[in-house]
Order: structure tokens, then C-alpha cells, then sequence
């Protein structure tokens, strides 16, 4: 896979997914364990963003599993990091239109 060829010192699990994987980066000694989803979004409807997106995860980054990264602009994971399992983190407006200023001042009713 290019993807582990590019970003070497990185181990990866069981069915690793990645979307644009151009624009994700690895620092080294980094483990993802099985089940990640990294994906990145660089244009939406046909019409592509201002930017690149980025995923960047630092030195000695720890993935147990089922981590998924969502981005269109920028996710930033630092060095020395450990994430547990069943993680989602997403950077952009997840269907809130218009977003408000708060989560807290959303009209969603929770039951």
C-alpha cells in the first residue's frame, strides 16, 4: 500500500480505510490499530473547497481501533497520544444548517 510506504515507522491493523490518502501524514512510531477510517473530503457537490484537507497525526501516536477521522479542512492529532476504541471526530458542519453559535442553542429535542 502506498499509503504505509510513504509514512514509514507507521503500523496499521486490520482493514484500514482511507479516503484521499494524499493528504493524510504520519509521523513515525505510529500505531493504528484495526478498524480505521481516515478519510478526507476535498470537494463537495463537484465543487471543490478553498483548501486541502489534512489529516496530520504526530510522533508516537497510539490507535487501539475503530478510530474514525472525517476532515475537510484540518484534524490534528499531537505526539504522544493515545485514543481509545470507537472514536469518531469530524470537522465540519455534520447537517446543522444554519450551524448556531452553540451546540447548546440547537432546537434538536432529545428523547
Amino acid at each position: 500500500m502506498k499509503f504505509l510506504s510513504r509514512n514509514k515507522g507507521m503500523r496499521a491493523g486490520k482493514n484500514l480505510d482511507l479516503r484521499l490518502s494524499q493528504y493524510i501524514h504520519c509521523a513515525g512510531s505510529v500505531v493504528l490499530g484495526d478498524n480505521c477510517r481516515l478519510y478526507c473530503w476535498d470537494a463537495s457537490h463537484g465543487k471543490p473547497f478553498d483548501r486541502e484537507p489534512e489529516i496530520r497525526i504526530g510522533e508516537r501516536v497510539h490507535v487501539t481501533r475503530n478510530l474514525t477521522l472525517q476532515c475537510t479542512s484540518e484534524i490534528i492529532i499531537e505526539d504522544d497520544t493515545l485514543l481509545a476504541s470507537d472514536i469518531v471526530m469530524i470537522d465540519y458542519n455534520h447537517g446543522m444548517s444554519p450551524l448556531p453559535d452553540s451546540y447548546l442553542d440547537n432546537d434538536l429535542e432529545l428523547t
